[in-house]
């Protein structure tokens, strides 16, 4: 008993005397500026061992406190982002330790997020470990590019990092495919990829790097040394019934020194349409000039709005996409670049639809049951020098675009029966070109240019004698032919001059815009098989449009370690003039302009920033909206405007928060933007036996918005999750007119959709996706009455178990569940798929159900303002699947 009293009084002085041993080390972080820092690491590293013994954070008046170790000679290291690292060697008297860091040539030192090593930061640089974030199921890098957190990738393959859209896509540093980068992200394999690297404010023109800050970030695929040296590629072949279903695809691909290829070919009759693949994706690219684009076409088909499940399940399709990409390295900082590809594409539709539209007094239902058959085929080249070094930027594309549509559709409504017919042949050529250049004096010099022309014919035969009382004074007629051309052109050309002091670049910019649009349109009757009439001249447009604009900015931009501040402030002369020489409309107006714009970035710290947005836009009555005379843009609505030219207004605010910390793997994107808009003219839907005339009409017209964004992502260690959530939330005040009559309304709509990425061994792995959206629409102008509620949730879940590290099996469950003021539907949806890898040779062999439960009709109903919508959709019934793929 004496001995235990004794042992404790023993330990118990053992303990006193390590702690009065254990002085406190404490100290003081700045900047050189005197600015205390905070969030700075402090470690206590043994000198000789280089073991960390100890480390701690600054708090937010820059302070430590360490303790003092009671042996051995130690150092005191201090590190933090944007700054050199420091050290002092610890003395046996000191106590106080105070550090002066200066600024380093990267904004961060390197840090290897935990043990896991899934995420590499080093400078504004992101690298994420592709194993680490890689299922054994996964083939291409846009498998794994879904799975990595703070990065989203939307249905048609845009990638937004961090809540906001890429502005460019590199493989190795260059930049083959421009923006459509998709074909990159469904061809590379991802065991050919070291790492997915973020680019953070990624300024693609090194000339202005440190001069012009950019918040927007890019997208490097860093590939293995192994996939420089060789040509690789894959393909894969998929067969099934009924109908004979089948999905090909062949990629070959290199990106040796001097030439870098993806080249592609796809068939597919199994709902995926290829189009993705080439579409130009939402990229605020700074290389490019605001223009004029092609115009929009005249006339359509009717068409329903895309239901909100995968396509593989709706659509008929029959394409077939081939797709050539050469990248050619001249030196270090030039290149050429070939782009082309061809879709061709036969879409079969079958579809139902119910329209309601409410209006004072009565309920107008409008019923179409249609079968189309819509073939379209779709050519793009273009031929792209660039040379981009620190000096001088210098860029010259040139691109040539064709667009021919043969679509037919069978269609029943609630007054006829018809067929019809809609033809057009369009093309585009394009040139841009960039030059900016610095001098030794700091001077930059800055020249863009773009210009277009574009040709666009169409016709719409539809061979029934629609609303004859309209066209044909009354006399039955037997059908009708809508022709029209638009022939645009249009120049934008820009210089300007700017000085770098210190770290403010103030310039001067002069631009010139230059648009011209030419439509003509005209309407022929067919009275019997042989006999054609002209409809009456209201059924004529022979129009002209010169638009010209001359525009001088100064512009300021301000960059520093913390804050990033940009001005740009136009004042424009513009003069337009149009008439049409068949209802003799001649009309011109000069307006001056000022459209300012003002961008603030805020480095709150280590982890996060804060940026705020203002501009000021006017826009111009679209020239289609001027035509006088009467258009069938389908055989549904009839367009006629004559309008005089009127200015509308945009005024815009938008107030971001941003938070990344790699460390804890840990993204977040908070956004606000108000917007207000004002038009002096509104549409009127005008109701007619069977038919809606569009006009425009003078009317004060303003829309309110405001919408506000979150999104959210997350890497849960323990649990080997990701964790990724989007919310937006939307307030707007707008008005309809229908029937002379207008209506103010008030729209709320939320939409959150969330995945969860759950891999907590090998062999197993779930992927969990929901999203939930609820729209309310209610009519101010008669109290607030509730037109239309509509809640729509859609559930997917996806389980992938591996038996062996060669053979997987995976089943998905799709769940979707409406419920609007009157209706409510649920719908399921079930897939499963079985597939084993001959690992020497490098090939899968798959068997796929889709559509298990074998759903036949998806039915929809939607809400657009005074309008109420039932849409019915096609579903392929239950498929099966063979299919086998080789990658060498």
């Amino acid at each position: 008993m004496k001995f235990g009293f004794r042992l404790l009084f023993l330990l118990l002085l053992t303990n006193v005397l390590t702690t009065k041993g254990q002085t406190k080390v404490k100290g003081n972080v700045k900047d050189a500026n005197s600015n205390n820092l905070q969030n700075v690491t402090v470690s206590l590293i043994d000198k000789e061992t280089k073991a960390i013994k100890s480390f701690s954070y600054t708090d937010k008046n820059g302070n430590f406190e360490l303790d003092m170790p009671s042996s051995s000679p130690h150092v005191i290291r201090v590190s933090h982002v944007g700054f050199n690292v420091a050290e002092k060697e610890l003395s046996p008297n000191g106590i106080t330790y105070n550090f002066h860091l200066t600024a380093g040539n990267y904004s961060l030192n390197e840090i290897k997020v935990k043990a896991q090593n899934l995420i590499i930061q080093k400078g504004d640089t992101l690298n994420y470990n592709v194993k680490q974030f890689s299922n054994l199921q996964d083939r291409t890098i846009g498998d794994v590019i879904k799975n990595l957190p703070g990065i989203t990738v939307s249905a048609t393959g845009n990638i937004s990092y961090n809540g906001k859209p890429i502005n460019k896509l590199y493989i190795d540093g260059d930049d083959l495919l421009g923006e459509k980068y998709v074909l990159a992200t469904t061809s590379i394999p991802n065991d050919a990829v070291e790492t997915v690297q973020v680019l953070e404010n990624h300024q693609p023109m090194k000339v202005l790097e440190d001069k012009v800050f950019s918040d927007n970030g890019a997208l490097n695929i860093k590939l293995k040394e192994s996939a420089k040296l060789k040509l690789f590629g894959s393909g894969n072949a998929s067969f099934g019934l009924p109908l004979l279903r089948a999905d090909v695809r062949a990629n070959l691909l290199t990106f040796k020194s001097k030439l870098k290829a993806i080249n592609s070919f796809g068939f597919n009759n199994l709902g995926n349409t290829l189009k993705n693949e080439v579409l130009t994706q939402n990229i605020n690219n700074s290389t490019q000039m605001p223009s004029k684009d092609a115009s929009e076409p005249l006339l359509e088909f009717t068409s329903l709005p895309d239901p909100l499940i995968p396509s593989k399940y709706y659509i008929n399709n029959k394409t077939s996409l081939i797709a050539i990409n050469n990248l050619l390295p001249l030196n270090k900082t030039e290149s050429i670049r070939f782009n082309l590809y061809l879709l061709k594409g036969q879409v079969n539709n079958d579809a139902q639809n119910i329209n309601n539209f409410y209006l004072p007094n009565t309920t107008i239902t409008q019923f179409e049951n249609q079968q189309a058959k819509q073939n379209k085929s779709n050519l793009f080249f273009s031929s792209n020098y660039l040379a981009n070094s620190k000096s001088a930027y210098i860029q010259n594309q040139l691109s040539f675009e064709t667009l021919l549509n043969k679509d037919f559709s069978a269609l029943e409504t609630e007054q006829y029966s018809l067929n019809q017919n809609l033809n057009s042949k369009s093309y585009k050529i394009t040139n841009s070109f960039s030059l900016i250049k610095e001098n030794e004096k700091r001077l930059l010099y800055e020249g863009k240019s773009i210009i277009q022309y574009n040709r666009q014919p169409e016709n719409l035969y539809i061979n029934s004698g629609l609303y004859p009382s309209l066209v044909n004074n009354n006399i039955p007629y037997k059908g009708l032919e809508q022709f029209a051309l638009q022939t645009t052109f249009s120049s934008n050309t820009s210089l300007s001059i700017s000085k770098v002091y210190g770290r403010n670049t103030i310039g001067f910019k002069v631009e010139h815009l230059l648009e011209t649009n030419n439509t003509n349109s005209a309407l022929e009757l067919s009275l019997n098989d042989d006999e054609r009439l002209n409809a009456p001249d209201d059924f004529r447009n022979d129009f002209k449009w010169y638009n010209h604009k001359i525009s001088m900015a100064l512009v300021e931009n301000y960059k520093s370690r913390k804050i990033n501040f940009s001005l740009n402030l136009p004042l424009s002369s513009q003069h337009i003039q149009y008439r049409d020489f068949k209802s003799r409309i001649d009309s011109s107006l000069n307006k001056f302009i000022f459209e300012p714009q003002a961008k603030l970035n805020y480095e709150m710290g280590t982890y996060s920033k804060m940026s705020i947005t203002a501009r000021r836009d006017r826009n111009i009555t679209a020239t289609q909206d001027l035509l006088p005379g009467i258009i069938f843009n389908n055989y549904r609505y009839l367009s006629r405007n004559d309008q005089q030219l009127n200015f509308g207004s945009s005024n815009s605010i938008s107030l971001a928060y941003g938070y990344r910390n790699t460390i804890k793997v840990t993204f977040l994107n908070l956004g606000v933007f108000l917007s207000n808009n004002y038009s002096p003219v509104i549409i009127n839907n005008s109701f007619r036996l069977g038919f809606i005339e569009k006009q425009q009409q003078l009317f004060d017209n303003n829309i309110k918005r405001a919408l506000f964004l979150l999104s959210f992502s997350k890497y849960i260690f323990p649990l080997k999750t990701t964790v990724k959530i989007n919310l937006n939330s939307t307030l707007s005040n707008y008005n309809q007119l229908q029937n002379n009559v207008v209506n103010k309304l008030k729209n709320v709509s939320h939409n959150i959709s969330g995945t969860v990425l759950f891999k907590p061994i090998w062999y197993f792995n779930t992927e969990l996706n929901m999203s939930y959206l609820n729209s309310l629409t209610k009519n101010v102008t008669t109290d607030n009455f509730p037109l239309g509620r509509n809640t729509w949730m859609n559930t997917t879940f996806k389980t992938t178990v591996n038996l062996k590290e060669n053979f997987y099996v995976q089943g998905e469950l799709s769940h979707m569940h409406q419920q609007t003021t009157n209706s409510k539907n649920s719908f399921l949806l079930v897939d499963a798929k079985i597939n084993y890898t001959l690992s020497k040779t490098k090939t899968d062999i798959g068997l796929q159900l889709i559509n298990i439960s074998n759903q036949r009709r998806l039915i929809i109903n939607d809400f657009d303002g005074l309008k109420a919508s039932m849409n019915s959709y096609w579903i392929r019934p239950l498929t099966l699947m063979l299919a086998g793929t080789y990658r060498f």
